[in-house]
């Protein structure tokens, strides 16, 4: 006998905040797009790639009533997934997370952009 952790599945009730970024799965091997639960930071929602399609996935298993309990949605500041969250979460907040925001203000800085 051999033993297996479990995993509740995730749950939406009383979302209000999420936080949405990609990760690459292997060096020159694609991505994958999570969105996790930005109070307990459970992971609500994985897909493949980086793009839109990727995140459109996650809206499309929330009820109306979830979809607008949501205010705020952190995303890196590309805005990949700007269209998404707009169309499907009207009422939430996008927010730009400081750690991309950071990296990115130092970079256009060495390359002498303001």
């Amino acid at each position: 006998m051999s033993w297996r952790p479990t995993f509740s599945s995730p749950t939406s009730t009383g979302l209000r905040c999420s936080l949405v970024d990609e990760k690459s799965v292997r060096k020159g091997h694609g991505y994958v797009t999570f969105v996790l639960n930005g109070r307990t930071g459970e992971l609500l929602r994985m897909a493949g790639g980086k793009k839109n399609e990727s995140l459109e996935s996650f809206p499309a298993t929330l009820t109306k009533e979830q979809k607008n309990s949501i205010h705020a949605v952190c995303i890196d500041s590309n805005g990949a997934y700007r269209s998404v969250l707009a169309e499907q979460l009207p009422k939430a907040e996008i927010v730009h997370d400081g750690f991309h925001h950071h990296g990115e203000t130092q970079l256009r800085h060495r390359r002498g952009a303001p």
